[in-house]
């Protein structure tokens, strides 16, 4: 009779732990579902935001390039403005305020003494040029020579 009772105990233990083992199977698919539903969205999500970066990267770069063109007008439209002014030696010499020969002394001062100064600076300096001249020159020209 011991064995008889050993035996139903072991059965009913056996279809308890089946009954525990279906119960927590079933809440293990439920979340495994759940994750599986969310890891979805989370990819989803994943590619849209990765899509939306390729987008801001290419405007980037469209605005970077534009940026560049614009850049490179406005450098144009400068250097147009500068080339189209005389030089100083030219209108030194178009208004008649100095010779060639006041000029050409002038460049060898600058070349002999490592002169920092403008060609306009060294003919006042020089006492070829009076101050409201060279002003007048300066007001005129796109860069000193």
């Amino acid at each position: 009779m011991e064995v008889i009772a050993i035996i139903a105990l072991i059965v009913i233990f056996s279809v308890a732990d089946y009954f525990i083992y279906l119960k927590i199977k079933g809440k293990f698919q439920a979340k495994s579902s759940i994750l599986s539903e969310e890891l979805e969205k989370k990819i989803i999500e994943y590619e849209g935001l990765s899509q939306e970066i390729k987008d801001l990267k290419r405007e980037l770069q469209g605005l970077e390039a534009k940026y560049v063109r614009i850049k490179n007008r406005e450098v144009d439209k400068i250097r147009e403005k500068q080339s189209s002014k005389p030089t100083a030696t030219e209108v030194l010499l178009s208004e008649n305020l100095v010779n060639a020969e006041d000029i050409k002394k002038a460049k060898e001062f600058i070349k002999n003494n490592n002169s920092p100064f403008s060609i306009l600076d060294v003919l006042v300096l020089l006492g070829r040029l009076d101050i409201k001249d060279a002003n007048y020159v300066k007001s005129k020209i796109s860069r000193e020579d």
